[in-house]
């Protein structure tokens, strides 16, 4: 990469103001792809690059919690990987009264007791996912 250029406007300015404007010229613009980053091995990455590797990562997320559900609790809850999702995101702001009462609403036969819900997210306390 190029060396960074210094705003001639910069000579005389405050500590502060020398601050802001050196992190407005810190962008370099590199040599081979001719696009501006960031010095000092930060990264700058397009919108649609930045979009798709969020959620390339929300996914393989999902998955291995999935597989970490199974891992934990080898009943009912942990093989329905829905269903685990539901009862794990709704805990956090729910009580397990409530989650079952959502989960009968949402899943309808195929929800698991009050019980059931308790020793899952229980079996998922101890695993370390809260």
């Amino acid at each position: 990469m190029s060396e960074p250029k210094q705003d001639p406007a910069v000579q005389g300015m405050s500590e502060t103001e020398d601050r802001a404007a050196a992190v407005t010229v810190a962008l370099e613009k590199c040599d081979r792809c001719s696009r501006y980053a960031f010095p000092e091995g930060n990264v700058s990455i397009s919108i649609a690059e930045y979009t798709k590797l969020k959620s390339d990562a929300a996914a393989s997320r999902s998955r291995i919690n999935i597989s970490a559900y199974r891992a934990a609790s080898r009943y009912g809850i942990g093989l329905n990987p829905e269903l685990a999702n539901f009862i794990m995101t709704s805990y956090q702001t729910m009580t397990v009264a409530a989650v079952h009462a959502a989960c009968v609403e949402k899943f309808g036969e195929r929800s698991p007791s009050r019980s059931s819900i308790y020793r899952f997210v229980d079996k998922m306390r101890k695993a370390g996912f809260f």
